[in-house]
């Protein structure tokens, strides 16, 4: 069910009403500590005290972990093996329940090129229409290919500063 058009993260996240959510939380830089953050008890995600003392206990375990995997800064192994430790525990308990990703691979049939438009490795970029366009037809796999090729051409000229 839909909440309200008005106040939604007042009247519903920020205040627990509801069962399941979805989170709508982005990377806004290249860290696994970027997904802890809605979890964080600062965030108007926050419903760990909506939960009862199971809630408390599996949030003590989560936010210990993930104080340990942010202190971590010189091995990327550890920091990354840490924050998938402190995300297992959301997982376990169903307090995050992964239902989809934004990624720019795999198989889809579309009529709008998913290499025009704006692209950042992390952020909403690529989540909007701006400079792409709607054609007529889906394209076949050796266009999206072609077009690949040409979009990863045209991003090394970009970063070698041809362009």
């Amino acid at each position: 069910e839909a909440g309200p058009e008005a106040n939604f993260i007042d009247d519903i996240r920020g205040s627990g009403k509801y069962a399941f959510l979805k989170c709508n939380w982005g990377a806004d830089y290249i860290d696994p500590e970027t997904f802890a953050e809605p979890f964080n008890p600062e965030y108007s995600f926050n419903f760990w005290t909506k939960g009862g003392t199971e809630a408390a206990n599996v949030f003590n375990r989560w936010y210990q972990a993930k104080r340990e995997a942010s202190v971590i800064t010189t091995d990327m192994a550890a920091r990354y093996s840490r924050f998938a430790d402190a995300e297992r525990l959301l997982i376990e308990h169903a307090i995050a329940v992964p239902v989809s990703i934004e990624c720019s691979k795999g198989y889809i049939v579309s009529r709008l090129d998913c290499y025009e438009g704006e692209y950042a490795t992390c952020g909403i970029a690529r989540q909007r229409y701006k400079l792409m366009h709607l054609y007529e037809d889906s394209y076949s796999i050796e266009d999206s290919e072609r077009r690949y090729a040409k979009w990863q051409a045209d991003k090394a000229a970009k970063a070698d500063g041809k362009t």
